[in-house]
């Protein structure tokens, strides 16, 4: 839900479709990975554990 959040406000700041990419691709991207989007969170090394 924090992801989409993020995602809803980088949308609103964006002035072109350039910024919207680059937004994605420095903030929106690494949030997916470290979410458990693409891998399981138990892959994560202990660094990330909670």
């Amino acid at each position: 839900m924090v992801v989409a959040q993020v995602g809803v406000i980088a949308g609103g700041h964006a002035k072109s479709l350039d910024h919207v990419y680059s937004m994605e691709s420095i903030i929106l991207l690494p949030l997916g990975f470290l979410g458990g989007v693409f891998c399981s969170v138990h892959q994560l090394p202990q660094f990330w554990d909670a």
